[in-house]
């Protein structure tokens, strides 16, 4: 198999015994072992004795030692398992005692280990015990070293000796230290003495005062040194590392030098200014191939030195935390992104202090709603300090109650909010006429990107939203939006507004939320919108057809929803680029000479047939379609098994299943088989059918056969399938036989993740009462 299978199992302990996911049958195997009821028949969830050895020896292989021994209680195959593992975790509370750590050094049989980490707690025994470890890992050829001990009660393990023996491991590639006392000399001896380290993390140690990196014959990469309190002194001179991370040190100095292949640094110390500045300057002459910089800043209140920073020329991304800043620090700010000239991906972080930007404007709409408007607001005012066109573009992004309301803030912002270009008319209530009049004549942006219309209609809603309109269309709106409150029954007359809306001819996105357009109406705004490039129609009681037809017309983004007297859908001859309708019932679906479609989805219930002749339908008329996501509703009878159209360009795939059995699994195949080029494919399980899922579930295969065999599902190769992805599978075969099959039969699959139902036991207990 080509690539690397990466799998993620997302499972709840306490659900294991019900899902019966591929790996669950090992814990409910040790579990029962160290019970001693090694006899029970695990039935139909024991799907780990089915593997090979070679596999069963990987999983144990990720599991703490103690429990990767007890698995050897299991039968007398599982006897001699645990002694091939390559990596040995010993992780957990307590203590352990040299008799076990013997026992484990005795027993083992692999050549090799890759990874030996070591966490419990010290003892008086744990020097014997950790030398023991090493040495035997050293006769190994061990990998990846870990030590890691509990720094917050106050231990630490001496280094002294631990450098005298990690020397002699030449094959070591990665080494990670938590709370282990290395000084200098063992810092220099570890670096000196493994020719092939790559990764070193130091954490934690209060001896080291001084560590040095020199030299291009270092194989050293990745260097991480973090919380160690008394490091005065840092220095990285003409090596090969690649990335470097220093974090919580305090009055440390930072020398750097000759670095061409460092890519990456991280330094989360506190800065001034002066200081970030010449870090800048010291980076841009060491590290002129840096790609990633992440820095932590505190911003002193003293106004800064203006001078520009160096220029960091092939940096890509920037990540900035900073502690408490003020108005002033921006300018600085943007002398740093200025000294970066390729930077594509700027993040600012506020790590503690309260004081956040916008926060100040909520504190002022506070304060004016209650009328007390000359309270002053000490340093947490920043955004006063703001020119007009950023504090204008933040109140756009606010109902326009709330834009209205800053107005009482102060003389200056009394005119800022008619500037804006966003009017949100939204919020639980009604609107008076008086209100949205007062909007009207206040307004002086001779532009509007945006009017969004959402709030509870009364008898003059008609009147304020014909207003609204009209005065959006002598604005040049962008983007409208229509959201009434259709669980209530309220629904809006979209007769008035189909005539209106057609004379926006600037009009670029229209979304309908229970407006009632029919027929005619939606014709007239396909018609008369010439750069309408998305449309939405949701919850409409008067549309019976939808045709979109003519390569004239822009549109590309079409969603129809919860329309439910809607018949048919026509969509031929179209420039369309995405196509979604969900909650239709009995509504026929035809689509003809979409070339440039590339996304569909289409959320209504469907029997195998139907989905066949749809398959046909799309492979005809959409042959560059790379997305297609449907729900389907797989009846409880055998389908009619007949091939598939061919979808050559699709790459995704997403289905969701409400209620299917193992037959259906068949289909699913054939399906995939139609895809050629697919690459990702996502089944999704639904709860409404779950009862009926469950009475599949309960029929068990014949002794000796899995469910696969029992249904004689074929075994048929994917050749570029890479992700399947499973979510809340419930049917009658268990996701360890559905993986199983992707892996057995995906050439190129590289992950596998599956997601049970969390629900499954809730829906059990309901269908025996």
């Amino acid at each position: 198999m080509e690539g690397v299978l990466e799998c993620h199992f997302t499972i709840s302990l306490k659900k294991i015994q019900k899902i019966g996911e591929l790996i669950s049958s090992l814990w409910e195997k040790v579990w029962l072992a160290q019970k001693k009821d090694v006899f029970r028949n695990l039935g139909p969830y024991d799907q780990l004795s089915r593997l090979p050895d070679e596999i069963i020896v990987s999983i144990l292989s990720c599991l703490p030692i103690k429990d990767a021994v007890a698995t050897s209680l299991l039968s007398r195959r599982w006897i001699y398992l645990w002694y091939q593992i390559d990596c040995l975790l010993f992780a957990g509370k307590g203590r352990w005692s040299l008799n076990c750590i013997d026992h484990v050094i005795r027993q083992h049989k692999n050549p090799t280990i890759d990874k030996l980490k070591i966490c419990f707690d010290l003892d008086k025994n744990a020097q014997c015990a950790i030398s023991k470890l090493i040495k035997f890992a050293i006769l190994k050829n061990i990998q990846m070293l870990e030590l890691d001990f509990d720094g917050d009660r106050g231990s630490s393990f001496d280094g002294q000796s631990f450098c005298v023996l990690v020397t002699e491991i030449k094959s070591l590639k990665s080494l990670k230290l938590k709370y282990v006392d290395v000084n200098n000399e063992g810092l220099r001896k570890i670096l000196s003495n493994c020719p092939v380290l790559e990764h070193l993390s130091v954490v934690g140690s209060r001896k080291l005062v001084k560590a040095e990196i020199h030299g291009k014959d270092l194989a050293l990469k990745t260097l991480v040194i973090r919380s160690c309190n008394i490091l005065e002194s840092i220095e990285i001179l003409d090596s090969n590392i690649v990335s470097f991370s220093c974090e919580r040190l305090l009055l440390c100095t930072l020398r750097l030098n000759n670095l061409r292949k460092l890519e990456k640094i991280c330094i989360n110390k506190l800065y001034s200014w002066k200081e970030l500045n010449d870090m800048f300057c010291q980076i841009s002459c060491s590290s002129p191939n840096l790609q990633v910089l992440e820095l932590e800043l505190d911003l002193f209140p003293v106004f800064p030195l203006f001078r520009p920073f160096s220029e960091l020329q092939k940096l890509k991304q920037l990540i900035i935390g900073v502690i408490g800043w003020n108005a002033a620090d921006l300018i600085q700010l943007t002398s740093l992104v200025e000294a970066c000239p390729n930077l594509q991906r700027l993040t600012i972080r506020k790590i503690k202090k309260i004081g956040e930007l916008i926060s100040s404007l909520w504190e002022k709409l506070r304060l004016a709603q209650k009328k007390d408007v000359f309270r002053n607001l000490g340093p947490y005012d920043q955004l006063s300090r703001l020119p007009d066109e950023i504090i204008v573009s933040i109140l756009s992004c606010l109902p326009i109650k709330d834009a209205v309301a800053t107005s009482l803030l102060s003389r200056r912002w009394i005119y800022l909010w008619y500037q804006i270009d966003c009017l949100l008319f939204a919020g639980k209530g009604r609107w008076s006429l008086d209100c949205i009049d007062h909007v009207i004549r206040q307004h002086k942006n001779p532009t509007i990107d945006k009017l969004k219309i959402c709030f509870d209609l009364d008898k003059n809603a008609q009147h304020a939203i014909s207003n609204l309109i009209k005065f959006a269309i002598l604005k040049n709106i962008q983007m409208l939006e229509l959201d009434f409150d259709g669980d209530r029954g309220s629904s809006f007359d979209g007769q008035s507004f189909s005539v209106l809306v057609t004379e926006i001819k600037s009009l670029k996105s229209l979304k309908l939320k229970y407006v009632d357009v029919n027929n005619e109406g939606l014709r007239k705004i396909l018609s008369n919108c010439p750069v309408l490039e998305h449309l939405s129609v949701v919850g409409s009681r008067k549309l019976v057809k939808a045709e979109i037809h003519g390569k004239d017309l822009a549109l590309k983004t079409l969603v129809i929803r919860s329309c439910n007297i809607l018949e048919s859908i026509e969509i031929l001859d179209s420039n369309i680029v995405s196509f979604s309708c969900e909650r239709l019932l009995l509504c026929t679906l035809r689509l003809n000479n979409l070339r440039k479609l590339e996304k569909i989805c289409i959320n209504k219930l469907y029997s195998w047939k139907e989905l066949n002749d749809m398959f046909y339908q799309i492979s005809c008329s959409s042959p560059n379609l790379q997305v297609l996501e449907l729900e389907l509703d797989l009846f409880p009878v055998f389908p009619l098994f007949r091939p598939f159209s061919e979808l050559k360009k699709l790459k995704q795939l997403i289905i969701g299943v409400i209620g299917w059995n193992a037959a259906d699994l068949i289909q699913l195949t054939s399906l995939v088989e139609a895809c050629p080029n697919l690459q990702r494919l996502t089944i999704r399980g639904s709860y409404l059918h779950l009862a009926r899922s469950l009475e599949y579930a309960r029929n068990e295969p014949e002794p000796g056969k899995t469910s696969m065999e029992a249904w004689k599902i074929p075994q048929k190769q994917h050749q570029c399938l890479e992700v399947v992805e499973i979510e809340n599978h419930n049917c009658g075969i268990n996701n360890s036989e559905l993986a199983i099959y992707f892996i057995q039969n995906c050439v190129a699959l590289k992950k596998l993740v599956i997601k049970p139902s969390m629900e499954l036991n809730s829906a059990t207990n309901e269908t025996e009462r």
